[in-house]
């Protein structure tokens, strides 16, 4: 029972904290610890996130990342065949979500080793054992992991070759590396000290092309290389988000708008993976990191398209939230950072006036408040197209003023109103630096 006591901490501690007194009671305290923390569903359900936000290797040369999310997928694995959910493993939509999670080019691994599976479905089960064969380290000093350098650095690196060795290093140091000692400027003599991090990332004598990627021969330099890039962020969402000229408005950064018309959180989460792809690629192309993921729904999960009528009933409220919930989750391991903004009232469908918390915009905003994960940095923006009417926000038709004639779309001074909405981050700005 003593053992049992300094095992437990916080909700479990507190359940059995009265049968400490007793060591007789030790089977009892499992008992009560297992009817409250050992339903199969919970348990399933917390593998399965661990793997969703498990951060995603940045390559497949990132052997610390592969590791930890080959220990996630496993474990998970693991339990759902020991408890037979079955149906958790051979679901299409966790594999979807799990595969999103690999780098490009072992995503181009998994589809053919996929095909070569057929008629047979894949499964967790199948991708968990390809995963664990996949190789991990090319020996050696460590895997050689490839990483854009941004030009001026690189051309930095250049014009240090030829300075480095005269670094006062212990002399067993100099007497374990094989350095080259030309005197060229054209070659790399040895790299040291990135921020303290390392002694040494590289030796050996490496051609320096300004055209070409530079080797590292440590399988953490890479990763920490690539956090140095400037980030590319993404907007994500419906026509509203399209124009709204979201975007950062920090100098260095830069901002892909893959927002589509008529988006809703339910066709968001089919094209995932392929509006994921698109940006992974801009920002190699670019040689930038992914940044924040801004997502802004407005309201096509929740109006007509054909009507404009609000429809906020509680099954249409679960389906939307459940979408978000799966697209924020996927987009956590993946992002810097992932900011929602919340749904906006759209006043042809509203019966004006009206106030704010009659209204589905409302409703919405409150059930994703509410379920998604904690992780998600929410910003209600509603409220902010809106007027004080007996001391509480109303939907008016004096509030037409900011938007388009259609009473969906949002227009440049419905923007700036946005922009001063409460807990909204200070990088991120509208159109016209709104």
């Amino acid at each position: 029972m003593v053992h049992l006591q300094s095992a437990v901490a916080g909700p479990a501690q507190q359940i059995i904290s009265g049968m400490f007194y007793e060591g007789r009671l030790y089977e009892d305290a499992l008992r009560a610890l297992e009817d409250r923390f050992g339903k199969k569903e919970d348990i399933v359900q917390e593998n399965m996130k661990a793997i969703f936000r498990s951060p995603s290797p940045s390559s497949n040369q990132d052997l610390q990342g592969l590791e930890r999310f080959h220990s996630a997928v496993h474990s998970a694995v693991t339990v759902l065949q020991n408890l037979e959910y079955d149906g958790d493993l051979h679901s299409t939509e966790n594999l979807r979500r799990v595969i999103e999670k690999l780098p490009q080019d072992m995503k181009y691994a998994w589809s053919e080793h996929a095909v070569e599976m057929e008629p047979r479905r894949a499964s967790l089960t199948e991708f968990d054992q390809w995963l664990a064969k996949q190789p991990r380290s090319l020996g050696g000093g460590g895997a050689v992991r490839p990483s854009r350098w941004p030009r001026a650095l690189r051309a930095s690196l250049r014009v240090w070759g030829t300075a480095l060795s005269a670094f006062a290093f212990a002399d067993w140091l100099w007497n374990e590396l094989d350095m080259a000692d030309d005197g060229t400027v054209a070659q790399i003599d040895i790299l040291i000290g990135i921020d303290h991090l390392y002694q040494i990332i590289l030796w050996k004598q490496v051609e320096m092309n300004m055209d070409e990627i530079l080797q590292l021969m440590d399988e953490e330099a890479g990763p920490w290389l690539d956090q140095q890039l400037p980030p590319l962020h993404v907007v994500l969402g419906d026509s509203v988000a399209r124009v709204s000229g979201l975007g950062s408005r920090r100098e260095e950064d830069a901002t892909i708008n893959l927002a589509r018309g008529g988006a809703t959180w339910s066709s968001l989460n089919d094209d995932l993976l392929e509006v994921v792809a698109d940006w992974r690629r801009d920002a190699e192309e670019a040689g930038r990191r992914l940044g924040s993921a801004i997502v802004w729904m407005t309201g096509n999960d929740i109006y007509s398209r054909l009507t404009g009528l609000p429809s906020a009933s509680d099954k249409t409220l679960l389906r939307m939230s459940g979408n978000a919930t799966e697209v924020t989750d996927a987009l956590l391991g993946i992002a810097e950072a992932v900011i929602v903004l919340g749904p906006v009232a759209r006043l042809d469908g509203e019966i004006l006036p009206v106030q704010w918390e009659d209204t589905a915009a409302y409703a919405a905003e409150r059930h994703l408040k509410h379920t998604l994960p904690r992780e998600v940095h929410f910003v209600p923006v509603g409220r902010q197209l809106t007027k004080k009417l007996w001391k509480r926000a109303h939907c008016v038709s004096d509030c037409r003023q900011w938007y388009e004639l259609d009473q969906i779309h949002i227009n440049p001074e419905g923007f700036r109103k946005m922009a001063a909405a409460e807990g909204l981050p200070s990088w991120i700005r509208f159109r016209d630096g709104a």
